[in-house]
């Protein structure tokens, strides 16, 4: 999966559209043009097709999480240069402040079923005996599932 794919998704569940990432990114003091974003957006085979890299998805998700949690006193998270599906699900986990029972409600909700154990893998250090990467389909997955409980009629 790619940051576009992720981005654009992510874009998708919020319901947003590319002035409102450039206002988000405004919390953290990062300028964004809304033509970059766009271009972000666009097809791949589109002339204008732009690649979104790990530490512009980083600082979005970084954004996203002062937007939905507001922003802290202090220096503000500083972007990963290198990001991975792991990362993207504990920022979306911080941002929407989901426990792990509603993250696996989430999973379930699109077909995925894991243990708590499978689960907490995914929010361990790389270099601990128990880490487990996320795939692809699984981040797919998971996003999938938050828009249809966002989407949900008997969602509060």
């Amino acid at each position: 999966m790619t940051n576009n794919d992720i981005f654009k998704q992510l874009l998708s569940l919020f319901e947003w559209s590319p002035s409102k990432v450039v206002e988000v990114h405004g919390i953290l003091s990062h300028e964004i043009e809304e033509s970059h974003v766009q271009r972000w957006l666009v097809a791949v085979k589109d002339p204008n097709f732009l690649v979104m890299k790990d530490v512009e998805l980083s600082t979005f998700l970084n954004a996203l999480i002062c937007d939905m949690r507001g922003k802290k006193e202090g220096p503000q998270p500083v972007p990963e240069k290198k990001i991975s599906n792991n990362i993207v699900m504990k920022k979306l986990k911080i941002a929407l402040n989901l426990q792990n029972e509603d993250l696996l409600q989430v999973f379930s909700l699109s077909g995925v079923t894991l243990s708590p154990y499978e689960l907490t893998a995914f929010f361990r250090k790389p270099n601990h005996k128990n880490y487990r990467a996320m795939k692809d389909a699984q981040l797919r997955k998971f996003i999938a599932g938050l828009i249809l409980q966002k989407r949900s009629p008997t969602t509060p």
